[in-house]
């Protein structure tokens, strides 16, 4: 890996934040994501697939796990771990879009995660729209939305842009948004888990 251990530990204190928030938005949602103990969650996921791992454990069966990657190389990485059905090779927005062939637009998620890694808001925030703004998508009690930024000056900005739209989403939705890292104890995270 090119990532320094720094970001390693980053990535791996996310991806833990994550399947912690999916399980905590599903046993304070209606519980009928899967119909199980485990929701269906929705993430971006590279070749080391850190975030399947991070997820399965935590006791995640891989059933529940959906991810979407852009790249030809990296999709057959993560088919020979998750059922072939759960990898689309697509885009989040293309995979989350009704009509999209080997797409998740009629499934319902418990947490997405969009780790675009560079965070370029435009996409993040139409990643946002794609997955929240589906038709027949319920208003369920609880939905976690995770999205991460690297490096820039920008990154204050950036994080600003997409807080800002996922409240717009969220209001579309008659929901609300909380901020987890303002409080990572209510959520059961640790208090030392790295914002940036």
């Amino acid at each position: 890996s090119s990532f320094t251990p720094e970001h390693v530990d980053f990535k791996r204190q996310h991806n833990e934040a994550f399947a912690s928030l999916a399980l905590h938005c599903h046993n304070n949602g209606d519980g009928g994501y899967s119909g199980g103990k485990f929701p269906n969650v929705f993430y971006l996921d590279g070749p080391d697939a850190a975030t399947t791992t991070a997820l399965v454990k935590r006791g995640f069966p891989l059933a529940s796990c959906f991810v979407a990657n852009r790249h030809a190389s990296t999709v057959e990485i993560l088919r020979g771990i998750l059922p072939s059905e759960n990898v689309a090779h697509a885009t989040a927005a293309e995979a989350l879009t009704p009509g999209a062939q080997g797409g998740f637009a009629e499934l319902e998620f418990a947490a997405y995660y969009f780790d675009g890694c560079g965070g370029f808001a435009p996409h993040v925030v139409g990643m946002m729209r794609a997955a929240l703004l589906r038709p027949g998508v319920r208003r369920t009690l609880s939905v976690a939305v995770g999205f991460s930024l690297t490096g820039g000056r920008s990154m204050v900005e950036r994080e600003l842009v997409i807080c800002r739209a996922l409240s717009e989403i969220a209001g579309i939705m008659g929901m609300r948004t909380r901020h987890v890292m303002d409080d990572p104890a209510r959520y059961e995270m640790p208090r030392d888990i790295l914002k940036t």
